[in-house]
């Protein structure tokens, strides 16, 4: 496979994770616990973001 579609599956992952962990602390009201998973979610759609521009 290559490089880019490898890089999208894992973007596209990774925001459904991040839109997950978001509901769930909005529904929760517990932001303290979802926000480290919110906050590498994001990292990994930005990297993830960043391989499939470059490549």
């Amino acid at each position: 496979m290559e490089i880019k579609t490898i890089a999208l599956a894992i973007e596209l992952v990774a925001l459904v994770t991040q839109i997950v962990f978001f509901v769930k602390a909005w529904r929760s009201g517990d932001w303290g616990h979802y926000l480290p998973h919110i906050l590498v979610a994001m990292v990994v759609v930005l990297v993830s973001g960043a391989v499939v521009l470059m490549t």
